[in-house]
């Protein structure tokens, strides 16, 4: 519908809201579009349920959706940069700094998956592999779920292999180190697994972007 109109969809996400997906988006309109058609169009598609919306004239920033919410939970925006330099500062200044970030990033990676849990019902493997949405869509980078098992995954102690490459992660935005640096997200990988799997499974990062390797 939006490219029909000639429409700039500048940049959008889905959320929780209540029982039912919510999307959020920013779009430029052209001076000709009839907003009230336009809208009248939304709401006629098959998966639509209602449309919210509010126009602005000159206007590049979205803030009509405050609180920010993320996956049903309040969220805030900042540069990648900023992260990876409080993080620095963190690694600096701290002992022990390594297992503090990396415990952090598992209490974050255990609530993303009973969040997921809660909002679709499919087997480990394939949450597993939502790892490969999650992760983009909150701009951390782009990743990739190689997981193999012998085919009953979960308690019971079987085996299993499982890899995780992330590529662009933003913890190594502008940094160059001659050690891995993403110990937030193997923490978060960590927490996310071994809730998914049910036992304890430990992250460790081989390879990182931060020391020149093409991936994490």
């Amino acid at each position: 519908v939006l490219v029909s109109h000639d429409v700039n969809q500048r940049f959008g996400y889905f959320t929780a809201f209540d029982k039912n997906g919510k999307y959020v988006s920013l779009v430029e309109l052209p001076p000709n579009v009839d907003v009230v058609e336009l809208v009248n169009e939304l709401k006629e598609v098959d998966d639509v349920l209602d449309v919210e919306y509010e126009v602005r004239e000159g206007f590049c920033f979205q803030n009509n959706e405050f609180p920010l919410y993320i996956l049903g939970e309040r969220a805030v925006i900042f540069r990648a940069e900023m992260i990876s330099e409080l993080f620095g500062m963190i690694s600096a200044t701290f002992p022990q700094a390594e297992g503090f970030m990396n415990l952090c990033g598992m209490k974050s990676g255990v609530r993303v998956a009973q969040i997921v849990e809660g909002m679709i019902e499919v087997e480990p493997g394939k949450r597993l592999k939502l790892l490969e949405e999650i992760v983009p869509f909150v701009g951390w980078g782009r990743c990739e779920v190689v997981f193999e098992s012998n085919g009953s995954e979960g308690k019971g102690g079987e085996s299993f292999s499982l890899a995780i490459i992330t590529r662009d992660s933003f913890l190594t935005s502008c940094i160059e180190s001659h050690h891995p640096v993403c110990v937030y997200l193997g923490g978060f990988y960590t927490g996310y697994v071994s809730y998914v799997l049910g036992r304890r499974v430990y992250a460790r990062e081989t390879m990182c972007m931060a020391k020149g390797d093409p991936y994490c």
